[in-house]
């Protein structure tokens, strides 16, 4: 059963005037830096999410609404694109009468998006069909072209986190990051010896450990294919740590398909 506690933060005179200094970040569906007429959706999602998590604010992400811009973009289309938010647990309780922090456990994972006049919500990652709902945001948003291999990167990673959700903290950027992560494992694991279990752990790996990075080529079939290597650790249990290559196909016009089985690379 998940726990609420509450840690009183505010004397109770001065909750009125801490409503007035937070604006939008102390409300029922709270919005933090939305565009106007962007409360209506986001207020539906959150009427939908009370039943389970109770009340839920929505965080602007604006380096997620930079990676959807390719290159080329119209002037004219730059007011045209979504915006992107993840869902979080308010930072303060007022159903008690007066300010309090709230220290509720953790929400899962979940982003949703609009467009800018608010007219239609998206919900991604942590809601069903979000590979459907992202491209029917892609098209239902200005036209843009993936012409390049740095934009359908872009492109790829930005699914991977918001419609996917593989965190970029897990993403093998490079060879020694994935040591880093192995090593961080091994530690929370309680081995005083994380750090060189971790390289032990990256030597034990068949194939070539070089190739273990983010790549991105044209497809056969059209448009272009990112290969993310990600790495993967159950939080308990002694299973052995694994890099997890996610195949992320991107469209020309911008769309997402990962196939959803990974190649997984183990010892």
């Amino acid at each position: 059963m998940t726990s609420n506690v509450f840690r009183c933060v505010v004397p109770p005179v001065l909750q009125c005037l801490l409503l007035a200094g937070c604006g939008g970040l102390i409300a029922g569906a709270q919005v933090s830096s939305a565009p106007q007429g962007a409360a209506s959706p986001l207020s539906d999602v959150a009427t939908e999410l009370k039943d389970r998590f109770g009340e839920v604010r929505f965080h602007r992400e604006e380096a997620q609404e930079d990676s959807f811009i390719s290159h080329g973009l119209q002037l004219s289309a730059y007011g045209l694109l979504p915006r992107f938010f993840q869902v979080q647990n308010p930072r303060f309780d007022l159903s008690r009468g007066f300010v309090m922090e709230n220290t509720t456990n953790a929400l899962p994972t979940m982003y949703v998006a609009i467009l800018p006049d608010g007219s239609k919500v998206y919900r991604l990652y942590g809601f069903p069909k979000p590979e459907e709902e992202f491209n029917r945001l892609v098209a239902d948003g200005p036209l843009q072209k993936i012409g390049g291999k740095t934009d359908a990167e872009t492109r790829g990673l930005l699914c991977a986190e918001v419609v996917y959700g593989l965190s970029s903290q897990r993403w093998v950027a490079d060879p020694s990051n994935a040591k880093l992560q192995a090593a961080a494992h091994f530690f929370s694991a309680g081995h005083k010896d994380g750090r060189l279990r971790g390289e032990k752990w990256w030597e034990s790996i068949k194939g070539d450990r070089a190739a273990l990075v983010i790549q991105t080529a044209k497809s056969e079939h059209g448009g272009f294919s990112v290969s993310l290597p990600v790495f993967w650790a159950p939080v308990e249990g002694t299973v052995v740590p694994q890099i997890r290559i996610y195949r992320i196909d991107v469209t020309e016009s911008g769309a997402c398909h990962m196939d959803r089985q990974p190649t997984s690379v183990v010892k």
